[in-house]
């Protein structure tokens, strides 16, 4: 079982120890593995929930923090004896099945999907949106900030590619490269073993559809992640629509 700890690092966080058993957690919690340092980095906004998941996980001994901003020294894991083998696959599926669970961003409903991947359930403008996008860590701050490939899908548009996962699933499965549209300007399409979720525009000089700036390529990873969450953030979506 690994042994952890937790120290400050300007405005972001490391996490150092024997992270080699639990790397695969850290991941999915969103932590970036920082060559120079040998260590994983967080945003430090993120510090209080990552100890506190870092201690439910059952491959984890025991988590220390030397942050120093809460005065903490040393906090063990609840688990008091050491989980069989068996638990340990059980420990990684639960930390994977936190992950399609929302964090809060105010008010906003942050799903951390795979590799930097959120789904962000909003309300702009009066309307209730979905928003894909991809981000990456700044190495200054250690922040994750959000990059300009990403689309925002409607309630409607959201709806209507949840219904269309069969049909995506066979093409993924077939292997072939080819088009779907979803709803309106949005297409699904499938190349080189990628998903693109994008808006698509008619080109005036020939009438055809073509793919636009706005939209995100997902890795087959990235849409199987962000199918395992689906159904948690149509009932965010839902939920947002219900309030506003």
């Amino acid at each position: 079982m690994a042994s952890l700890w937790v120290e400050s690092h300007g405005k972001a966080i490391l996490v150092k120890g024997d992270t080699m058993p639990v790397k695969d957690f850290i991941k999915v919690k969103g932590g970036s593995w920082n060559r120079g340092l040998k260590c994983w980095i967080f945003p430090g906004s993120k510090k209080d929930k990552l100890i506190s998941d870092l201690k439910e996980c059952g491959l984890v001994k025991s988590v220390e923090d030397k942050t120093g901003a809460s005065g903490s020294t040393a906090a063990a894991a609840p688990k008091a004896s050491a989980p069989s083998a068996g638990n340990n696959g059980k420990a990684e599926v639960a930390g994977k099945k936190r992950a399609h669970s929302a964090e809060s961003v105010d008010g906003d409903q942050v799903f951390e999907l795979k590799d930097l991947v959120k789904a962000t359930v909003s309300v702009f403008q009066g309307k209730s949106r979905v928003d894909l996008r991809k981000f990456y860590t700044d190495k200054d701050s250690g922040e994750e900030k959000p990059t300009p490939k990403g689309i925002s899908l409607s309630p409607t548009e959201w709806e209507a590619a949840g219904t269309a996962r069969p049909q995506i699933a066979k093409l993924i499965a077939e292997g072939s490269d080819s088009s779907l549209k979803v709803e309106g300007d949005v297409h699904v399409s499938l190349q080189s073993g990628s998903v693109d979720v994008r808006r698509f525009y008619v080109d005036k000089n020939d009438g055809e559809a073509k793919p636009g700036k706005k939209g995100i390529r997902l890795s087959v990873g990235q849409w199987e992640a962000l199918k395992a969450a689906w159904s948690n953030i149509s009932a965010a979506l839902a939920g947002q629509a219900s309030s506003g």
